[in-house]
């Protein structure tokens, strides 16, 4: 797990050279006898909102399946664990806690995913998502919303400001499991 602070991101921040990456095509994948769209959608997914469709369950990601996963949470143990948890799983982690950190440092990541706190300090989960839209590796990178919050109104604002999931903490490891195998799936199917 890489941890950065302020200082950190402005410097070196280690990670495979960029990756040019077309936007997924719309297929389909079976999980749990239900077929979903692997092209991910912004509907700001919710699992308890949604029982049916549930974690796989899967392995530990293969090396070639090793995803670049950036963690943002202005909170260091909800941070630190989650990052944890990702590496656990058999992919990368970076983990920061503001997002002005990872506006600096994700062109240098390129990051296949983003799990962004929503309510944090100098510049919230909402902003953070708007900006990282604009740039080339966030308009590449799958972005998730982890939030307190689950209601309708909520959801829509989460899909609005660029999110393509959002998931409800406390976030499981078969959650986290699951998200990480569906953007696997997505970048294998480019």
């Amino acid at each position: 797990m890489v941890c950065a602070t302020s200082s950190q991101a402005k410097g070196h921040v280690p990670g495979p050279t960029p990756l040019d990456r077309a936007p997924p095509k719309p297929c389909g994948r079976r999980v749990t006898g239900e077929i979903i769209p692997a092209a991910l959608s912004r509907q700001a997914y919710n699992f308890r909102e949604n029982p049916a469709r549930t974690p796989t369950g899967g392995q530990e990601a293969s090396v070639a399946m090793r995803l670049k996963v950036v963690v943002v949470d202005d909170e260091p143990d909800f941070c630190k664990s989650t990052a944890m948890l990702v590496e656990s799983l058999g992919h990368e982690a970076h983990a920061f806690h503001s997002g002005r950190d990872v506006l600096h440092a994700v062109e240098k990541i390129r990051p296949d995913l983003i799990l962004s706190d929503l309510t944090m300090p100098h510049m919230d989960g909402f902003e953070l998502a708007r900006r990282l839209r604009q740039t080339v590796a966030g308009k590449q990178a799958v972005l998730v919303a982890i939030t307190g919050l689950a209601t309708e109104e909520h959801r829509q604002l989460v899909v609005r400001a660029g999110f393509d999931f959002r998931l409800v903490k406390p976030v499981t490891i078969e959650e986290l499991r699951w998200l990480l195998e569906e953007v696997v799936g997505q970048r294998g199917a480019r």
